[in-house]
């Protein structure tokens, strides 16, 4: 069932397979509500393992939550919530959660009405794809064996270390489940002790993004970059009617040791992916205080903003959560 979401940037996102999300976590449920034999309005929550200050969790994250505009106003949202939320209490989860972009409002008033309350922020950098850039004479590669696979993840696990959500894992564990998500790659680049990685999710595989309506500027932006895109380098601008074809970055990460160079060159070598691949943009959902999130920001045109809602269902879920690691799963 696909529903509008957004206020000034309308969207509509499409599924082939409703359940390809649901289809990269381990632990998925889906609730539906009907009326007379049709499907009105549905729900899905993801059981996990997060760690929230030091203390390992299990956490219910609540998603896709969406009425069909002619039923809305009824309380289904809210027996759809009350529903996951009854399956995560038996099944002794400590607490729900759900990512909020800015824009959303609608869930974000019901989940508040349910009890949950905001606990940290995030930004979602969009970088316009445009043109090619430089490389500089640093090799990129794509990890697939397993010493590299393991590198990774040992990287990974001290970058993210002092975050929430985060949750160590062995390169087995790792590899698996980056395989579930049908990712574009684990790239890294290495020099001088240093080290640098990302990931890249290809949302297209799982949303068809539409566009339904845009505010002014973009359509503004978007009649001038016809204008000057003979004469001049310019990224592409969403239109009304058309499509977006983006690619989520993920698991950013690198050393403190020429580590920051590296990561520059690997985000200007996925630009260049994804200009032979037709990709609009490259986005990123990352904490503010992550140190790749001020580096992302210098290059993106948009910057969107978003909020961590969270529920306690029970005493060991701490008022306060330090800086987040955000799964590229959860959005």
């Amino acid at each position: 069932m696909a529903c509008p979401q957004g206020k000034d940037v309308k969207l509509l996102l499409e599924r082939e397979d409703f359940f390809a999300r649901s289809k990269m976590y381990e632990r998925a449920h889906t609730f539906v509500a009907e009326e007379e034999g049709k499907v009105v309005g549905v729900i899905s929550c993801a059981f996990k393992d997060v760690n929230l200050n030091g203390a390992t969790l299990k956490a219910n994250y609540i998603y896709d939550l969406r009425v069909h505009p002619d039923f809305r106003r009824r309380g289904i949202a809210t027996k759809l919530v009350d529903a996951v939320e009854i399956l995560a209490r038996e099944n002794s989860v400590d607490f729900g959660y759900g990512f909020i972009v800015d824009d959303n409002t609608a869930p974000r008033k019901l989940l508040v009405k349910k009890g949950f309350s905001v606990k940290r922020r995030f930004e979602l950098p969009t970088i316009q794809i445009s043109r090619k850039r430089k490389v500089q004479k640093v090799e990129v590669k794509l990890a697939q064996s397993r010493e590299n696979i393991a590198r990774v993840s040992e990287v990974l696990s001290e970058y993210y270390r002092n975050y929430s959500f985060f949750i160590s894992e062995s390169e087995d564990k790792y590899f698996d489940r980056v395989s579930k998500m049908n990712s574009e790659g684990v790239f890294y680049a290495e020099g001088d002790g240093g080290f640098a990685t990302v990931s890249i999710l290809d949302y297209s595989k799982i949303f068809n993004i539409c566009v339904l309506d845009l505010p002014i500027t973009l359509k503004l932006m978007g009649f001038l970059s016809y204008i000057i895109r003979p004469f001049l380098s310019f990224p592409n601008v969403p239109k009304k009617g058309g499509t977006i074809k983006q690619w989520y970055l993920f698991d950013v990460g690198f050393s403190e040791k020429e580590g920051e160079f590296l990561f520059q060159e690997l985000l200007d070598y996925v630009n260049n992916l994804a200009v032979d691949k037709g990709i609009d943009c490259l986005v990123c959902a990352i904490d503010t205080g992550n140190p790749a999130h001020k580096i992302l920001s210098k290059r993106a045109l948009v910057k969107l903003q978003g909020e961590i809602i969270m529920k306690p269902y029970t005493k060991s879920v701490p008022n306060k959560i330090t800086k987040v690691y955000l799964d590229v799963r959860d959005l």
